[in-house]
């Protein structure tokens, strides 16, 4: 029986046994006497500390009891000060120039920010503008277009395009899964304008847009249901649904996806939720999607045959 330590590393928590706290102990007080006369030191100490939890989560993950040998390799990795008189190995050493090396502007979303996916967060810091001036031109485009397709009697390309374009955006841009990935993210949105205005406003965002989504995703799930127990009145759809085989229950995922799809992310905005991993709304919409294709594809093929 080994005892542990539980500590707080580049602000995550990791559960380490004690000889590897002692380990990383004595590495850590190395860095902060090599930096304690200089201006960034405390800025190199955060910037080591980070390197650190990267590196941990990278080989060894947030739940696992990190052993002596997982920080032998995480600080072989970064390397002793040149001070210190010991061998620096990696090529993380030299962290004060690393420190001054600009990083590379790259997009990803930000679903700590999030309203649905995190996509017009991440474009305020990927743009410096403030994020609701991009959400409420998002939904205005959205808008106009859609009451002049319907004012007009026609249907709206714009419409259909900016839909289709944020959920693009949301399915191919990454979230920050790495430390570094999350510094860097949080940097930019800090970066970013806002006033105390703007989060007002995103949150009366929220909430309307978490009522709509719940309301829809009530509404289909109702009509699903009703349509499993009336549906019988209504032989040509019931045909598909009574049927046991691939096709039967492709049918009850293009009803019932939706509407969990819908009540899930309606939820989520309305109560704040913290994002799952896996992205519960996403992947309803996903399989919706799928579900639809190779429905209408066994739907053709026995019509014409």
């Amino acid at each position: 029986m080994n005892k542990v330590e539980k500590v707080s590393i580049g602000g995550y928590a990791f559960t380490l046994e004690e000889d590897a706290y002692a380990q990383l102990s004595l590495f850590l007080s190395e860095w902060e006497k090599y930096c304690s006369g200089q201006n960034d030191g405390q800025e190199i100490i955060e910037s080591i500390e980070e390197r650190i939890a990267e590196h941990i989560l990278d080989n060894c993950g947030k739940d696992k009891v990190i052993s002596m040998a997982d920080i032998l390799k995480v600080t072989a990795t970064i390397g002793l000060p040149q001070s210190s008189g010991q061998s620096v190995n990696g090529s993380d050493s030299d962290v004060s120039a690393l420190l001054q090396t600009p990083e590379q502007k790259r997009f990803m979303r930000d679903p700590e920010h999030r309203i649905i996916g995190g996509v017009c967060s991440g474009l305020s810091a990927y743009l410096k503008v403030d994020v609701v001036l991009i959400r409420v031109a998002w939904v205005l485009i959205f808008l106009l277009s859609a009451s002049a397709a319907k004012r007009w009697d026609s249907f709206s390309g714009v419409t259909v395009f900016v839909f289709l374009m944020y959920i693009i955006l949301w399915i191919v841009s990454p979230a920050p899964k790495t430390v570094k990935e999350q510094r860097l993210v949080h940097e930019a949105a800090s970066a970013a304008p806002s006033s105390d205005f703007w989060p007002v406003m995103g949150r009366i965002f929220r909430i309307f847009f978490g009522c709509l989504f719940a309301m829809i995703g009530i509404t289909l799930l109702v009509s699903a249901i009703a349509f499993g127990i009336f549906g019988k009145d209504i032989p040509g759809l019931w045909t598909w649904f009574e049927r046991g085989d691939a096709s039967g229950i492709l049918f009850a995922l293009t009803l019932f996806l939706p509407a969990v799809g819908f009540l899930w992310e309606g939820v989520s905005m309305l109560f704040n939720l913290k994002p799952l991993k896996w992205h519960p709304g996403l992947v309803c919409f996903l399989l919706w999607f799928a579900s639809i294709i190779v429905f209408g594809i066994v739907f053709s093929a026995e019509f014409f045959t």
